[in-house]
């Protein structure tokens, strides 16, 4: 049987102790914000890279060395005339492989946020969703830090 914790008075605390409670509150919270970002951020990071790198979506698969060069979920590369779209955040293996799904060559897909403008109803990709433009954006920041121009769909 699980034990059961029974809160802690507070009040009957020094300043000592709850600083120390603060810290150890802290450092849970910040430990859980990075399992749960942990895919976004792998995707993010990914992108960054490959695009940095002038890797275009879509393009014949280049080994990754390692993580450096691995590929973000939704990023389509190409083996021997088939397509393959990554499904999972960091990508390293060689389609068709763990990590990715096999797409048809001519399916239209979400292609990935960029510095820019876009239209109403345009859609993106970013931290691993794909976004619609509820506006025009005019060089707004990324969907995922400015919810109230995109939604997710």
């Amino acid at each position: 049987m699980d034990a059961v914790t029974t809160p802690e008075d507070v009040t009957a605390m020094t300043d000592a102790e709850l600083a120390e409670k603060a810290a150890s509150i802290e450092a849970e919270r910040a430990r859980r914000a990075v399992v749960t970002d942990a895919e976004q951020r792998t995707d993010a990071m990914c992108l960054e890279y490959l695009l940095a790198s002038g890797r275009t979506n879509g393009a014949a698969f280049e080994p990754p060395v390692g993580f450096i060069g691995a590929y973000p979920r939704g990023w389509r590369v190409t083996v021997d005339g088939r397509a393959f779209e990554a499904s999972v955040p960091g990508a390293t293996g060689t389609p068709p492989g763990t990590g990715w799904t096999e797409v048809d060559p001519a399916s239209s897909f979400v292609d990935f946020w960029a510095p820019g403008s876009y239209e109403e109803g345009e859609q993106v990709r970013d931290a691993g969703l794909i976004w619609t433009a509820r506006t025009t954006v005019v060089d707004g920041p990324r969907p995922s830090e400015y919810p109230g121009g995109w939604t997710t769909t």
